[in-house]
């Protein structure tokens, strides 16, 4: 649960994350996030937010998440994994797209795993209906990496995606970047 406000009392601002003039406040455990009782007052509309709020509060998420990585971590895979999201009704950007037949959002879901084999999601980026699968994932993929390499300097990074990302653009976003890679390929036919 994510809840963004504007701090009331200035000499004693909210726990969280600054985003802005706001706090980011994350509730993490299922206890917290039964017995928090938030002033509706406090609550601001995440709509309201500029670009790069989101993008930071994002970025905190994704922080939060590769932190609890054991520091001594000495693999880190990296999922990217475009998920169909059909939508109902007129909605913005909900396009058609052809692969899946059906008038839908296309949010590209990213994934770490590291040595504890624990697979964690790290963020989500919605794209159009008709994004194409390796839309913003170079530019994601370039961020999660710091992110991981401040949090675990030795480990080894592989990004794993399935044949909509076993292009040239992501290939050589890999090899500039110093990451494995298990790409699928296409079928000819």
């Amino acid at each position: 649960m994510i809840v963004a406000h504007r701090p009331i009392n200035r000499t004693r601002p909210a726990r969280g994350i600054a985003v802005g003039d706001r706090r980011l406040l994350i509730l993490i455990s299922r206890r917290a996030i039964a017995i928090a009782r938030i002033n509706r007052t406090l609550v601001h509309r995440i709509d309201r937010l500029r670009a790069r709020d989101l993008l930071r509060m994002g970025e905190a998420l994704a922080t939060l998440v590769i932190e609890q990585l054991p520091s001594a971590t000495r693999h880190v895979l990296i999922d990217l994994d475009p998920t169909e999201d059909p939508c109902h009704g007129q909605q913005e950007l909900e396009l058609f797209n052809g692969f899946y037949g059906t008038h839908c959002y296309l949010p590209l879901m990213i994934y770490v795993t590291g040595d504890d084999g624990r697979q964690r999601a790290v963020g989500a980026v919605l794209r159009p209906g008709n994004a194409s699968t390796t839309k913003g994932a170079c530019q994601v993929v370039r961020r999660l990496v710091a992110l991981v390499r401040a949090h675990c300097p030795q480990a080894q990074i592989t990004l794993r995606g399935d044949s909509g990302f076993g292009i040239d653009e992501v290939i050589r976003c890999c090899e500039a970047l110093g990451l494995g890679y298990v790409l699928g390929l296409a079928k000819n036919e």
